[in-house]
């Protein structure tokens, strides 16, 4: 993809960390937090919500999964920008010629040149690297992908052959599980919460409170957890105007 090139010298550079992946592959990291990140004009492209994905998929009967190649690096970045992306290695100074892994408008980018993939029919969603096809049958599954593959062609849009799933009755989807009976959350998410304790001091009070910022697969918790949380505020504000008024005394 031609996405490092060397570099003599450089006024600044991020220094770099390679970072092993599940496949025994590795991923170069810069650390671009020291300065660029927070001088970055943000990308203010809409990401999708949980509840327009799934009115997409919750009637599918058969799904198709598939995942773009390191995807930030197919996004080619203005050649007057890369300069920015310098980075320190041990073999010398190179610069990104594409948004690599770090840089945080990266994510949003992507997603804004791959929502261009799967417009049109509605019959496909896209969430950062993961692009889920779904059909209510397999004949019309697969025509499905086929479109989906031959857009990604057109536009240059690589796609891991060795990541393509096709013809699944069932798939794992952003913390749920979906299949022909429906949508319902899955196991491996919930089981800590599953595994908490009641809570017994403040720590585990806030950590218990938490759980209510996952109310989409913790339903039903709130006329609970609500309660908590009132009683928790009256609490805090009952400690403050104590406190208060000894200050004054």
């Amino acid at each position: 993809m031609g996405v490092l090139q060397s570099v003599t010298y450089w006024k600044w550079a991020a220094l770099n960390v390679v970072v092993g992946k599940t496949n025994e592959s590795a991923r170069n990291r810069a650390d671009f937090s020291t300065g660029l990140n927070s001088s970055l004009e943000k990308n203010n492209h809409p990401l999708p919500a949980g509840d327009a994905l799934f009115s997409i998929l919750n009637d599918g009967k058969f799904f198709a999964k598939m995942d773009p190649l390191d995807v930030h690096l197919q996004v080619k970045v203005e050649a007057g920008s890369c300069e920015f992306q310098t980075i320190a290695t041990r073999e010398g100074l190179f610069q990104y010629t594409r948004p690599p892994f770090g840089i945080e408008t990266a994510p949003v980018i992507f997603q804004h040149n791959v929502d261009g993939m799967t417009s049109g029919p509605v019959c496909s969603t896209t969430y950062f690297d993961g692009i889920i096809v779904v059909g209510d049958s397999a004949e019309g599954l697969q025509g499905r992908v086929e479109n989906s593959s031959s857009i990604s062609k057109n536009i240059w849009f690589l796609l891991r052959t060795d990541k393509y799933q096709f013809f699944l009755t069932s798939i794992k989807y952003i913390g749920f599980i979906l299949d022909s009976s429906g949508r319902y959350p899955d196991p491996d998410e919930t089981r800590d919460i599953a595994r908490m304790l009641a809570p017994t001091n403040l720590r585990l009070l806030r950590s218990f409170l938490g759980v209510r910022s996952y109310d989409n697969i913790a339903r039903g918790t709130d006329k609970y957890i609500g309660y908590l949380v009132r009683q928790y505020s009256k609490c805090q504000e009952a400690a403050k105007n104590s406190i208060h008024q000894h200050l004054v005394l």
